[in-house]
């Protein structure tokens, strides 16, 4: 863990520092099933965490997907996640409930944006499984009492029969691709509201962490202030990659920028499960206690996530989403919420 953040500090000093006055933005989320306020039970995708610095696009050779004539952001992460069997207090692996499991990584990739609104993104993901640090986090919340008043749940006994426990090194790779269903924008750019702005989204994770392909759509449902690009847009950044001649107070579509901009947002998610370690264990070598049989693994899943970006100055992101999943496996949670709060600043 202290090796993945110090690679995580080095690399965010030459990615912030390897040009001058280069212009970043900052983002922290958390999610976790406390700001889900729905069956609040500390179990299945229990929460995690990313802290994630962009930029212009670094000049050399790398492994990723880009657009033709679009604006390119660098993006690098550090993140992890933690997710725990609904059964805290057995310190038995219990048959038929989901395993202890963890993984905190190093993520590098691109965001490729074009003019017309399609989005490609795509990240290579290198980490851990197994650590003991998110065992040790989630003990100490609970052992605290630090969120009482709002759960009593009781202090999590299995951590030690997690997947991997002492660590494996894990590789994904993973590619995303949006793009506007609605093509002919011109007279809603010059409007202060739109109220139904759909994308189709396709993407793909490859690797020993998890294997799978997901459909679904980004429903904007509710845009104040013409902001359509509020979960990428970075003007100063964008400034930067010298590709036009870009107004930091006017919009794509030469409108002046409000400080203050919305979006409420729907995105429903179909997803075909090939693999997920978390569940079924490592693909290769693997030694641990307790895992799911693939047979009892459910190969689709519907998820969605919902809710509100708010742009402050076009300097600060403030977001809130909630989360569901369906059942992952046979005997597991008919569906699992969560929240998540997301905090972006540019500078």
């Amino acid at each position: 863990m202290k090796k993945l953040i110090f690679c995580f500090i080095f690399f965010s000093c030459n990615f912030l520092w390897s040009q001058e006055n280069v212009a970043t933005k900052i983002i922290f989320t958390h999610e976790n099933d406390l700001l889900g306020f729905i069956n609040n039970d500390d179990d299945n995708y229990t929460g995690g965490f990313s802290f994630e610095l962009q930029r212009a696009e670094l000049n050399f050779i790398q492994p990723f997907f880009k657009l033709a004539n679009a604006k390119n952001i660098q993006r690098i992460t550090l993140a992890g996640a933690g997710y725990t069997p609904q059964n805290l207090a057995a310190s038995a692996p219990i048959i038929g409930d989901r395993p202890y499991a963890s993984f905190v990584y190093l993520g590098y990739g691109l965001i490729s944006i074009h003019k017309n609104g399609a989005v490609l993104t795509s990240e290579l993901n290198i980490g851990l499984m197994g650590l003991s640090a998110p065992g040790k986090l989630q003990s100490w919340i609970h052992s605290s009492k630090l969120f009482k008043a709002i759960t009593d749940r009781p202090v999590p006994e299995g951590w030690h029969n997690q997947i991997a426990n002492g660590g494996a090194l894990m590789v994904n790779y993973n590619v995303k691709y949006s793009f506007n269903l609605i093509k002919n924008k011109e007279k809603e750019a010059e409007r202060n509201i739109s109220y139904f702005d759909p994308s189709f989204t396709v993407s793909a994770d490859l690797g020993n962490y998890m294997t799978n392909i997901n459909l679904g759509l980004y429903l904007d449902l509710f845009n104040l202030n013409n902001n359509p690009s509020l979960e990428y847009d970075n003007r100063a950044i964008q400034k930067q990659l010298n590709l036009e001649n870009i107004d930091l107070k006017k919009s794509e579509n030469n409108v002046p920028l409000k400080k203050f901009s919305m979006n409420l947002f729907f995105k429903p998610n179909l997803r075909f499960n090939i693999y997920n370690a978390t569940l079924q264990g490592l693909l290769f070598n693997d030694s641990s206690i307790y895992k799911i049989p693939a047979s009892e693994v459910k190969t689709f899943l519907f998820e969605f996530n919902t809710g509100l970006n708010f742009n402050f100055n076009n300097k600060w992101l403030v977001r809130y989403t909630l989360s569901a999943r369906s059942r992952e496996f046979k005997g597991g949670k008919s569906m699992h919420y969560w929240g998540g709060l997301t905090i972006g600043y540019t500078r």
